[in-house]
């Protein structure tokens, strides 16, 4: 349980880069 909330975090982590990448992208 404890690695899938790591996991949970380091994803929400991943999509907030790429969210910025686009921006900056763009």
């Amino acid at each position: 349980m404890r690695k899938l909330r790591c996991f949970k975090n380091i994803n929400a982590l991943f999509l907030i880069l790429h969210a910025s990448n686009v921006t900056v992208f763009l």
